[in-house]
């Protein structure tokens, strides 16, 4: 058994017990009466001081290409995450308050120049809770991806309650069906959806209509990463996808990294571990982007030339 299997193994378990404790039923109602909030607003009681009680959906694909658009900088899904099973603990749980942490992070992600903030809520092998989720939707008007191992509808009403505008599929986790009807199901709810791919078999198992694509650098059966792998199955994704934006995943280390994929053709960046390392993470958000500039320079890459296609495969050897 890999380490992928392992991890939905246990995720499979954890989400049966949280059906038990609160049936499926339960989680509708309660999105009901949030939608209803939303449209009527509160009946009692001060209005908010900030911004996001109301959890309306935020998209992050406006998001991203509103950034990309302004090419002040690249748009990046900034994460937020305290430990993972490759890179153990990013964040010291006993440095503060856990909620004032992520609270924090998030704020400084956003005045940094995030373009949307991406959220762990597995517990058991990133640290991360439904919590961490709901702190950064009362803290931050920027859209929130709920990244988690999502494997059936009963994650996408939570994802919906906890405030979550955008939620993470992961194809290798998933049959073309299952993926397929998670897919419409998430956007029943008002939810975007962020598919991931790492291998070419995944391929075969995408729908056609999707509005983001991720590819993974890292292989979740083993946790390696190959940062090449994305510029390789870029080509063939922008044709099963035409109309899909594309986000670069793990193992991005650095501004040249970022620069690279960028070149290659990728739309946005999700980084985590880079920022989450660090000590102040959004301040390694803002010296990244400064670091990236707004554009890509082709000059400046190396064995850059006319033909973009030619001078990808000299800098990746594909």
């Amino acid at each position: 058994m890999n380490r992928l299997e392992r991890i939905l193994d246990h995720k499979r378990a954890e989400v049966a017990m949280r059906r038990c404790e609160r049936p499926t039923a339960l989680l509708r109602e309660a999105i009901a009466q949030q939608a209803a909030a939303q449209t009527h607003g509160p009946t009692a009681g001060p209005a908010p001081s900030h911004a996001n009680s109301g959890k309306a959906t935020r998209s992050l694909r406006a998001s991203l290409l509103e950034t990309a658009r302004a090419a002040r900088h690249p748009a990046v899904i900034a994460e937020f995450k305290r430990r993972s099973p490759s890179a153990g603990a990013l964040r010291d749980a006993g440095a503060q308050d856990p909620a004032s942490d992520v609270g924090q992070i998030a704020l400084g992600y956003a005045n940094a120049g995030a373009a949307g903030l991406s959220i762990l809520t597995d517990e058991a092998f990133f640290g991360g809770s439904a919590a961490d989720l709901m702190v950064a939707r009362e803290t931050v008007a920027l859209p929130l991806l709920r990244k988690d191992f999502i494997l059936e509808p009963y994650q996408l009403l939570e994802a919906k309650l906890w405030g979550a505008d955008v939620v993470l599929l992961i194809a290798e986790c998933l049959s073309a069906s299952e993926l397929g009807d998670l897919h419409q199901q998430a956007l029943a709810l008002g939810l975007e959806v962020l598919v991931e791919v790492h291998d070419a078999a995944s391929l075969a198992k995408l729908p056609g209509d999707l509005a983001m694509v991720g590819i993974n650098h890292r292989d979740l059966r083993d946790f390696s990463v190959d940062i090449r792998r994305g510029p390789e199955r870029l080509p063939a994704l922008r044709k099963a996808c035409p109309d899909a934006l594309f986000v670069a995943e793990s193992g991005i280390k650095s501004a040249a990294d970022a620069q690279l994929l960028l070149y290659a053709g990728f739309d946005a960046l999700l980084i985590g571990s880079l920022f989450m390392r660090e000590p102040d993470p959004a301040a390694a958000l803002s010296e990244f982007l400064r670091a990236c500039g707004g554009r890509v320079d082709r000059m400046a890459l190396p064995n850059a030339s006319a033909d973009t296609s030619a001078s990808n495969e000299q800098m990746f050897n594909l």
